[in-house]
């Protein structure tokens, strides 16, 4: 679809053409929900940044949604997900302790490495998955996400528009319409799979789940 399309098909099911300056940020706010939480290859982009010395941080490029992988290639060594506020607790020079790089921690588009890496400055690689195009209200863009999901990005703004209007059972109704369409798509297949945390993530499913053992597993003494 179009983007005059787009909002031609939210604008009906809403019936009110009052909204219509709102319906571009519905789907914009819409497209960044899915491409946050799926995989989309033409969105795929890779890294290649260079420490400053004795600086923990990295500023990735202005595009960036989410990180897929990172690694630093010299080392042959990958770099794991930490929680910023763990690493205040434990070590609260964490920002300026030297070491050998093994985590790092999101706040934004600033990658910031545990521990803080020395005068020799580091390649660090990786690869992360960019924002999608903005959709503005002068219609020069269209939604660049592949076509087939465009039903779902408007089903979406939707449903949006029916909470904006409080309309709570067309909601109900425009949620279980986004559920069919996911289920249609197979999203299963492009789900997001990182564990990325990210400073002031409400998002328990990055953190790495806990081991579970059977029931008659002998109890660990200290």
């Amino acid at each position: 679809m179009t983007h005059q399309e787009m909002i031609d098909q939210v604008s009906d099911e809403l019936r009110n053409t009052s909204i219509v300056t709102k319906i571009t940020r519905w789907l914009n706010m819409s497209i960044i929900d899915l491409s946050t939480k799926y995989v989309f290859g033409h969105l795929h982009k890779y890294l290649s940044k260079v420490t400053t010395p004795t600086s923990p941080d990295i500023t990735m490029d202005a595009d960036f949604l989410w990180l897929k992988t990172i690694e630093i290639p010299a080392e042959n060594r990958k770099l794991w997900p930490d929680d910023e506020s763990r690493l205040s607790e434990s070590y609260p020079t964490y920002r300026t302790q030297q070491g050998i790089v093994t985590h790092y921690y999101l706040n934004g588009i600033i990658l910031s490495l545990w521990q803080v890496p020395g005068a020799t400055p580091i390649t660090i690689t990786g690869s992360y998955q960019k924002r999608p195009l903005k959709l503005l209200s002068d219609l020069s863009i269209n939604c660049d996400l592949p076509e087939e999901w465009h039903s779902l990005v408007t089903q979406k703004a939707t449903t949006r528009g029916y909470r904006y209007e409080s309309r709570q059972e067309d909601v109900l109704l425009s949620e279980k319409a986004e559920a069919l369409l996911l289920f249609q798509l197979g999203t299963a297949v492009h789900k997001r799979l990182d564990e990325t945390l990210v400073l002031g993530s409400s998002n328990t499913r990055a953190r790495p789940a806990r081991p579970k053992f059977p029931s008659n597993y002998p109890a660990m003494r200290y």
